[in-house]
């Protein structure tokens, strides 16, 4: 198996940086702009470490939950139509940064473990605090939109480190949880 080095992630982390800083430059104050760019980051992050870790089959399942969180956060959007706490428009709920950066987050956790999953949920957090912040979404809307993108991360990833399993046999439901040290 091919890992990535510190100094290729090094890399990936400043162009990640770089890249997602250019649509957020215009934000409102210094929380929101960071909240944005890692909106991207995390991702890329995500992206970059399965593709560092010659893990394809990896890569593609974060690409599958995260195109399948931006269709439904982008659908529930259009349908419940909850207004923004800036007024600005009627498409509060879910968030999208929280979906987007929760998905990936969940996905380090579920497919390399918690020493990747505890920063990028800690960043995950801080994105949806800049976005209650910054009065584009409340609470309610983070939230949803993190537990709608762990959701998509537990469908498409295949945990390489744990495993929670549901079975039911006639009358009878069972719950496993695997875990390899």
């Amino acid at each position: 198996m091919k890992y990535i080095s510190m100094n290729q992630i090094k890399h990936l982390i400043t162009f990640a940086l770089v890249i997602s800083c250019l649509p957020c430059a215009y934000a409102k104050d210094q929380v929101v702009r960071l909240g944005d760019a890692l909106e991207y980051m995390v991702p890329a992050v995500a992206a970059g470490i399965s593709w560092g870790r010659d893990d394809m089959d990896g890569f593609w399942q974060l690409a599958k939950a995260e195109a399948t969180t931006a269709v439904m956060t982008e659908g529930l959007k259009a349908s419940i139509h909850s207004q923004r706490p800036n007024r600005e428009d009627n498409k509060s709920f879910p968030s999208g940064h929280a979906s987007i950066t929760f998905t990936a987050a969940h996905y380090l956790n579920q497919r390399y473990g918690w020493e990747y999953g505890v920063p990028a949920y800690l960043t995950s957090i801080f994105v949806a605090y800049s976005r209650v912040h910054g009065d584009e979404h409340r609470w309610r809307d983070v939230l949803g939109g993190a537990v709608l993108g762990i959701a998509s991360a537990q469908f498409f990833t295949e945990s390489k480190t744990s495993q929670l399993g549901f079975q039911t046999t006639g009358k009878t439901s069972y719950l496993s949880f695997k875990s390899v040290w």
